[in-house]
């Protein structure tokens, strides 16, 4: 089904009533169907009436009262004489008139009148009916001539679907199909839609090497790209948001793709691209999450949060960019940010001190590092590992936290993303159903994979909203 306001409904249909455009033309010009057309146009029909109705009949109670019933006793009075005083002016002109309702009056001249829609005019007030004179009676013939005639040439080509003549000339403003276009464009491809909402992952952790950066820019390159493409008749909003529970927004509510916002929404995009530090500086700069209608329940964290934002603002389209999922360092991370999830932050903090006085400043016992690179082999193809057995051990034991096989255990916490994403959907406002179509694009680096919970919690998210799953669209 087509969605158009109900002005634009209004115009199409208007357009093809009074510039006489063929129904199936103007279906063809506007991407819409016939049925949708027939629906409009009956709908004028049915109530274009009411909108010459009064205010003051508005504010009429609805139940009857005796007022109500004595009005409706005169109005009824008022109409029988009314008709009473026609009749009689009517008897009384075909009584003194002897042309009256004579074929004879209409000479071959002037047999074309019953063309033309204003074939009888009235007759003027000096006119003598009892004996008019010759040569006034010869003028309003020749006046009704002159009025009655059609050129041939200007006469109706097809039937109007109302049956009104068509208008000649612009009557109302023309329907720009250009700006009815419902398409968003990202990457290369087109998107059905015309309200849509960007989501950034802006976690620090993203960007903390070279090929990460690299990929985090690119990455708002096309967002940028995409946002400036969009029709002024189009809506968006910007999110981003960073480890856990934090986001913000380019406004508080779905915005027009104005000029003036696409420069908002490219600044704030560019302010991002300097360095590491300009991301953690500037990525605040707009809406926080505080002044924004919707607050996620406790347990709806990370992307899940970014998109529990992004759907409170009803649009057609999301798109959600992030990377790596690590394990979180607990120096970053409020604590009350892991409330929700069953994790207690004490006894997390405990155990990776532990873990910290074992590992700490070493690198990780060998029987580590072979049961971390065994772990990884069992899980993944050979042909996506690194041929080095000891490179296979060093990426296992990134997967797991432990950075670069000396930096120790302490301080990182493992999301629980299935629990995460069971939260997300209970916090739901909407129906699934009503869910926007969701796209979601990661940058990995290579050998590097998210864990198979938040994989398949996103790919069942993204399949149920008919949107899509990709993995390094901007690699080469």
């Amino acid at each position: 089904m087509s969605e158009f306001t109900g002005e634009q409904k209004l115009r199409i249909v208007l357009e093809s009533l009074l510039r006489d455009v063929p129904k199936k033309d103007q279906c063809k010009k506007y991407g819409i169907s016939e049925s949708e057309f027939d629906a409009w146009n009956d709908k004028l029909i049915k109530d274009g009436g009411t909108i010459y109705e009064t205010s003051s009949q508005e504010n009429f109670p609805s139940s009857r009262s005796e007022g109500s019933r004595w009005s409706k006793s005169v109005l009824i009075v008022s109409v029988l004489m009314n008709l009473l005083l026609v009749a009689g002016v009517v008897s009384w002109y075909f009584f003194f008139n002897p042309h009256a309702g004579s074929t004879e009056y209409l000479s071959n001249e002037n047999s074309n009148l019953a063309e033309g829609p204003d074939s009888i005019l009235p007759i003027p007030e000096k006119y003598d009916q009892v004996n008019p004179s010759p040569e006034l009676d010869a003028k309003i013939r020749g006046q009704i001539n002159a009025k009655g005639k059609v050129s041939s040439s200007k006469k109706e080509k097809s039937t109007p679907i109302l049956g009104l003549p068509p208008v000649i000339g612009e009557v109302i403003p023309k329907v720009d199909s250009a700006d009815l276009a419902r398409e968003v464009r990202l990457m290369g491809d087109v998107y059905d839609g015309k309200h849509a909402v960007y989501v950034l992952d802006a976690s620090l952790h993203l960007v903390e090497d070279e090929n990460g950066r690299k990929s985090f820019f690119d990455t708002t390159a096309a967002i940028i790209e995409s946002i400036n493409s969009l029709s002024s008749y189009s809506f968006f909003n910007l999110v981003i948001y960073w480890d856990l529970r934090e986001a913000a927004a380019l406004g508080k509510t779905i915005l027009r793709a104005s000029d003036e916002n696409k420069k908002f929404a490219t600044d704030w995009l560019s302010s991002l691209a300097a360095s590491t530090e300009s991301v953690k500086e500037n990525r605040s700069q707009f809406y926080p999450h505080e002044l924004l209608y919707v607050k996620p329940m406790p347990g709806v964290v990370s992307n899940w949060y970014g998109l529990t934002m992004a759907i409170s603002f009803e649009p057609d389209l999301i798109f959600l960019f992030t990377g790596n999922a690590t394990p979180y360092d607990l120096s970053r991370i409020p604590y009350n940010h892991l409330s929700g999830l069953g994790i207690d932050p004490a006894k997390q903090q405990a155990l990776s001190n532990n873990r910290g006085e074992a590992f700490y400043d070493q690198d990780a016992p060998d029987y580590i590092r072979q049961t971390a690179a065994h772990w990884l082999q069992s899980m993944e193809k050979e042909e996506n590992l690194p041929i080095d057995f000891v490179k296979v051990e060093q990426l296992a034991l990134e997967r797991l936290g432990i950075a670069h096989g000396s930096k120790a255990l302490s301080g990182m916490v493992e999301i629980p993303w299935r629990k995460t994403f069971e939260n997300f959907l209970f916090n739901l406002d909407v129906n699934f159903d009503e869910i926007p179509q969701t796209h979601v694009f990661v940058a990995m680096p290579n050998h590097m994979a998210w864990p198979s919970a938040l994989t398949n919690s996103v790919k069942e998210f993204v399949e149920s909203s008919k949107g899509t799953f990709t993995l390094n669209r901007l690699e080469p």
